[in-house]
């Protein structure tokens, strides 16, 4: 079995073994430390993936950031690559095939997002240098070389780990947001 994959299932069930009330009140803490970095809370608008499962919830952070006007982008995969499209409520978006909420796919021309607008990105493990373990598509990995926006990642401790292996398609984000910690992932050179 390839090792990555292997990896993929077993932080896969890691995460999924958190309670629910585990995930709430870690998921709580990462928004509180994610509100202490300067380039996020000064932000007009974010970029972020809309939590499922037991994933570092966003869905509760998005709803915050739009009742506080800001201007919040989620992603909707088209062919392999991310689109992005700003959204009022987290009632637009509808279960992609693949049971991820996403926006609907716009009746007019994409949207320019804004270049300096922080991203967050999800994983399933991570490292303090700021490489993650994602869904094995790679889409954030082509994205976030295009986009000179902060990428931060979220993850709980128990994703933290010490090494994974890496690729050369392989991105990583800048900061990376636990309940415990906010890493400066972009000082691993």
């Amino acid at each position: 079995m390839d090792t990555k994959h292997a990896l993929r299932k077993f932080f896969q069930e890691k995460r999924n073994a958190l309670a629910a009330e585990e995930v709430r009140s870690k998921s709580i803490d990462i928004a509180t430390r994610l509100g202490e970095i300067e380039a996020f809370d000064c932000a007009d608008s974010i970029l972020t993936y809309v939590s499922m499962g037991n994933e570092v919830d966003t869905q509760g952070l998005i709803d915050r950031l739009l009742r506080g006007g800001r201007t919040v982008f989620v992603p909707r995969v088209d062919k392999d690559a991310l689109a992005w499209s700003s959204i009022q409520t987290l009632d637009e978006l509808e279960l992609s095939a693949f049971g991820i909420p996403e926006p609907p796919v716009p009746q007019e021309a994409t949207e320019v997002i804004p270049p300096n607008a922080p991203v967050l990105v999800p994983g399933l493990a991570v490292t303090r240098e700021g490489y993650r373990l994602g869904y094995g598509k790679a889409l954030f990995d082509r994205f976030l070389p295009r986009h000179p926006g902060l990428a931060i990642g979220l993850a709980y401790d128990c994703q933290l780990v010490d090494v994974i292996p890496i690729e050369e398609h392989d991105y990583p984000v800048d900061i990376l947001v636990t309940e415990s910690g906010v890493y400066d992932c972009a000082a691993r050179d």
